[in-house]
């Protein structure tokens, strides 16, 4: 895995040179904008570290420019982390910028970005499905999902749900609980019903629901792991880790 370091400040930049050894990657450093853009054309990279704070062409448009050259953007959607002490996030995510790192880096914080986008490269041929009757559940759990780079489709009811599992193959399902109709609990009992591996599909209950006894009822069930709501996006990432790996 290449990283491609983008940082104005001379002392910053060999920082974060070594603590990139450090982890164990490869990586190369420019000091502006325009290097970037020519190191990104001449050479294949794995994800870059963007400082906005940049002289001349800042952070943000030399993203914007990264996803609009061609010769860039036909080779793969490289994974853009910006390195700010700021965080105006709408601006940066309207850039075509992915993923945040606060300054001061913190060694820690940097290996978990790193984790997210280069290490998790195995889980994004692995298909989701996604079972929420809510909207806004829905909208949130997708952009979390898109933001990890990995494929879902949705179902917006338990009839839905074991409707799509019987004709499509899932990597792992996010299973509300509380649906009209056929609820979590009775979709995922008809699921393990089936026969043939797709009844050994992992089953993760998202629910908001946090009584006691809930967990139980959930394992009973049929059902591999308990996400309560609300929860965050690491907490979104550590289950699908889990259990797509």
């Amino acid at each position: 895995m290449r990283i491609l370091v983008v940082e104005d400040n001379d002392t910053l930049r060999a920082l974060m040179l070594k603590q990139l050894e450090t982890l164990g990657y490869c990586a190369a450093a420019v000091g502006t904008a325009v290097e970037a853009l020519e190191k990104l054309l001449r050479e294949d990279f794995d994800l870059v570290l963007m400082d906005i704070s940049l002289p001349q062409m800042d952070g943000l448009e030399a993203s914007r420019r990264i996803r609009s050259i061609e010769e860039i953007a036909r080779q793969k959607r490289i994974p853009i982390v910006a390195t700010t002490g700021f965080s105006n996030r709408r601006d940066c995510l309207e850039a075509g910028i992915d993923d945040f790192l606060e300054k001061p880096i913190v060694l820690d914080r940097l290996r978990a970005v790193l984790d997210r986008w280069l290490k998790g490269q195995e889980l994004k041929d692995k298909l989701v499905l996604v079972v929420e009757d809510d909207a806004t559940n829905r909208r949130v759990i997708s952009y979390l999902l898109e933001q990890m780079g990995i494929t879902y489709h949705i179902a917006r009811n338990g009839v839905e749900a074991v409707s799509k599992v019987r004709e499509t193959e899932y990597a792992l399902i996010l299973m509300d609980i509380k649906m009209p109709g056929l609820d979590g609990y009775r979709a995922t009992k008809a699921i393990r019903a089936f026969s043939g591996k797709v009844k050994d599909v992992p089953i993760v209950a998202v629910t908001a629901q946090a009584m006691d006894g809930d967990l139980e009822k959930c394992i009973w069930a049929g059902m591999n792991d308990y996400l309560p709501k609300p929860f965050t996006r690491e907490d979104l990432e550590l289950v699908v880790s889990r259990w797509l790996r």
